[in-house]
């Protein structure tokens, strides 16, 4: 378990606080005592489930008893597998990410250098085969949604023959390779446990000599996505530009106007959109505010709207973070959640806008518990339980399971529902939010899913790992300020 806001490559990570540091003493000390109690290598015991209730122990002991853990949890393994059984839900992370680490220094793209960052590249962390290997060998994660960054393919060469694979993009994840991963995975598996976004967007084709829209060429991507890629929903960055015009876009302008038609003649209706985290662009970050979700989800009520990062800004002063400026301690409000809260309390029958927690879970959860508990609370008052919708934001954090154990273990308090009106969260809430939402946006059918598991070369895969001594490697592959 992080204890410290480790950057997504999103944003400029806070420091470390004077809490945090208490956690991250507390934790060093507990496993040292409690691993020799128990005759074992501390780090085969912090990547034990005894060593993750050893960090949520810790955390009780700073922030006061916020978690659901129990002391005999960090020296019986049993203890949390009668507790937190591993098969107890299914879970569906819509926001998980990879890079094409093959030819690519990730770091030093020009999407990054946007946000200032002068970072050394880590490239197998970020690998194909250690996304499969942290995703569902080291955690609890059934199907994934292959998540992507605004990429623009080339569609032909000079001669004009269309262009195919690597050719089309060497870009950070392009659409192509998402695909490919796609199939790759679902071949090995022998059943659906990979789907993946297509990263086209209204302004990555771009007319110059016209400064608007190449309705030709986005048209033509459009149907390859669909058709050739398999996509199964949109990823939207309205503060990129892909198409180098000059501008980005709104969810509710002309140029996504036509876009949800061309998408709804193909039958896609399903667009994630990247709200919040604005750091990617020092001119157009203003466009990732979720004003625009309200009249684009109102006009096009056929089409749904996944909103990542529940629009947490994480704004430039983060430092400050808890400045009122940024977060309303009394009322628990953030900066650009609390718009996208707005849209639900003025539209209160609007059923097309689903909040995404990557990134906003683990996130507040390592920055204060209270926080969290306002933030998911929040997300569960207005738009409801079967409305939130899981991700993680990994591989930036590593392996998902430390934030699939902390959602587990999180409930908000008497004290918060009943002061702020919040509910509490059931183990129902929690199967909807971490994966029966999705298996609904994404049409599958859970009963059907579980029962192929079994069967699964994925599943046996995993237990021949866990058998051998396969173990998580316990790394967040994010970065932390250097003055840390």
């Amino acid at each position: 378990m992080p204890t410290q806001v480790v950057s997504n490559e999103e944003f400029i990570p806070r420091p470390q606080n004077t809490q945090q540091k208490q956690v991250e003493q507390l934790i060093g000390e507990m496993a040292d005592k409690n691993s020799k109690l128990l005759g074992m290598d501390r780090r085969r015991f912090m990547a034990s489930s005894m060593g993750l209730a050893t960090c949520f122990l810790a955390s009780n002991k700073v922030y006061g008893n916020y978690w659901d853990v129990d002391e005999a949890e960090a020296f019986e393994p049993d203890a949390t597998a009668e507790k937190f059984p591993k098969s107890e839900y299914f879970i569906i992370d819509v926001q998980a990410h990879f890079t094409n680490g093959m030819a690519l220094q990730f770091r030093k793209d020009e999407f990054m250098k946007n946000m200032g960052f002068n970072l050394n590249n880590d490239v197998e962390a970020y690998s194909f085969q250690n996304f499969v290997k942290e995703m569902f060998f080291d955690s609890e994660t059934s199907v994934v949604v292959i998540s992507g960054v605004p990429t623009l393919e080339k569609q032909r060469d000079a001669e004009g023959k269309v262009l195919e694979g690597r050719a089309r993009s060497n870009g950070i994840l392009p659409s192509w390779l998402m695909s490919q991963s796609k199939k790759r995975i679902n071949d090995l598996s022998g059943s659906t446990r990979a789907l993946c976004q297509g990263n086209l967007a209204p302004n990555h084709y771009w007319n110059k000599t016209t400064n608007s829209m190449d309705k030709q060429a986005t048209r033509e991507q459009m149907e390859r996505e669909v058709k050739v890629y398999g996509i199964n929903s949109w990823k939207w960055y309205c503060h990129a530009d892909p198409g180098r015009s000059g501008g980005g876009f709104q969810l509710d302008d002309d140029m996504a106007a036509w876009f949800y038609e061309e998408s709804r003649k193909l039958g896609m209706r399903t667009i994630s959109v990247h709200k919040g985290f604005s750091y990617q662009s020092r001119t157009l970050g203003h466009l990732a505010n979720p004003k625009d979700v309200e009249k684009a989800a109102l006009n096009n009520p056929d089409f749904n709207f996944i909103v990542y990062h529940s629009a947490l800004k994480h704004g430039p002063n983060e430092p400050e973070y808890k400045d009122p400026a940024n977060y309303d301690a009394t009322g628990g409000d953030f900066a650009w959640h609390n718009i996208l809260m707005d849209i639900k309390k003025r539209n209160p029958k609007m059923t097309n806008v689903y909040p995404e927690i990557g990134s906003f879970f683990g996130v507040l959860a390592i920055a204060d518990p209270v926080m969290c508990q306002h933030g998911i609370g929040k997300n569960i008052k207005y738009y409801g339980a079967d409305h939130v919708i899981w991700g993680t934001d990994c591989l930036w954090w590593g392996s998902p399971q430390w934030v699939i154990d902390a959602f587990k273990r999180f409930q908000i308090t008497d004290d918060m529902c009943e002061k702020h009106g919040y509910k509490k969260i059931s183990k129902e809430d929690k199967a909807k939010i971490f994966g029966l939402n999705a298996a609904k946006l994404y049409k599958l059918d859970v009963n059907e899913k579980r029962k192929a598991l079994p069967a699964d070369a994925l599943e046996k895969l995993k237990i021949a790992y866990s058998d051998q001594g396969g173990m998580r490697d316990n790394a967040a592959y994010g970065w932390v300020r250097a003055d840390d």
